[in-house]
């Protein structure tokens, strides 16, 4: 009498087989698989897999797909390969540390994009598989493969704005700078609650970064293209970078105090049609108004590292 054949899902059930992944011919377990023991078990009591197959709830398409938002999860959820799962997120993260702090590519961030995308939608295969769904159609293909893609886009653009909110990063394209600041250098500006004289700071507004040559309750004057604080000329670890607005004799005869959580910074102007005090309103800022603080440089001349 031949033996009644299993079902699906409780295909070698208490043999320790699992129902999707046949046992492979090899049957001595390597040294790496050994270290990852520990690691399976703890995914099988998470998933509930030990009594043989997973319930249902937790091979949700739609829930796996959501996992992979950090690549490698979503694999490692359904297929339990640590070592595969490991891989999946090192290649995203070495594309995101090249596209985001060592070569400033539109191409590079598109290819990110693309990669991400695909992990949520193979993902989003894999677990139809493990439940036994038919193959979606041609259509069915094309409205998940959008519906992961502007997920993952509201997804990118909200990480874009949690991190503009925290921190910028520059690229140096001149040697105007020099030897402050070096061609090719890119600078990390950290977002701070509260700034002090000598520090270089960023503005989106003017796309430029300079120097806080004042704060709250310093006197600044202007005379004939000198800028004096507190009644002296500024040293220099806290002049200005770039003279240029003084060299102008626009600013010439300005003089205040700054109130308290105010900071004078001498960014690029385009108001040329000011003068004198009315044009030193436009360089008292607030906090709120600077993008960071100078914190790291990277990629500059080898013998600044």
């Amino acid at each position: 009498m031949s033996p009644a054949p299993t079902s699906p899902g409780t295909y070698g059930a208490g043999r320790g087989e699992d129902p999707y992944y046949p046992p492979r011919a090899s049957a001595g377990a390597s040294r790496l698989r050994r270290l990852a023991r520990p690691f399976e078990r703890f995914l099988n009591l998470l998933t509930g897999r030990l009594a043989g197959s997973a319930p249902r709830v937790l091979l949700e398409p739609f829930l796996c797909a959501s996992l992979s938002l950090l690549p490698g999860l979503g694999h490692l959820w359904v297929e339990k390969r640590i070592w595969k799962s490991l891989a999946l997120f090192a290649v995203f993260l070495a594309l995101l540390l090249f596209a985001a702090f060592a070569v400033a590519s539109t191409f590079l961030w598109m290819l990110l994009f693309s990669y991400h995308a695909w992990l949520l939608s193979d993902t989003y295969a894999r677990a139809r598989a493990n439940l036994g769904l038919k193959r979606l159609s041609r259509w069915g293909l094309i409205r998940s493969s959008l519906i992961s893609t502007l997920f993952l886009g509201l997804t990118y653009l909200w990480a874009g704005q949690i991190s503009r909110a925290h921190f910028s990063i520059v690229s140096i394209t001149d040697a105007r700078f020099e030897p402050f600041i070096h061609e090719g250098d890119r600078l990390i500006f950290l977002k701070k609650a509260s700034y002090q004289r000598g520090d270089i700071v960023y503005s989106r507004r003017h796309r430029s970064f300079e120097r806080v040559v004042a704060a709250g309750g310093d006197s600044i004057r202007v005379d004939k293209d000198t800028l004096y604080v507190n009644g002296r000329i500024p040293p220099r670890g806290f002049a200005p970078l770039s003279p240029n607005i003084l060299s102008t004799g626009m600013l010439d005869g300005a003089e205040l105090t700054l109130p308290p959580g105010r900071y004078c910074v001498l960014f690029p102007s385009r108001s040329y049609y000011l003068r004198g005090m009315r044009l030193m309103e436009n360089y008292i800022v607030s906090a709120d108004q600077l993008g960071g603080r100078l914190s790291y440089s990277y990629l500059g001349d080898w013998r600044t590292f």
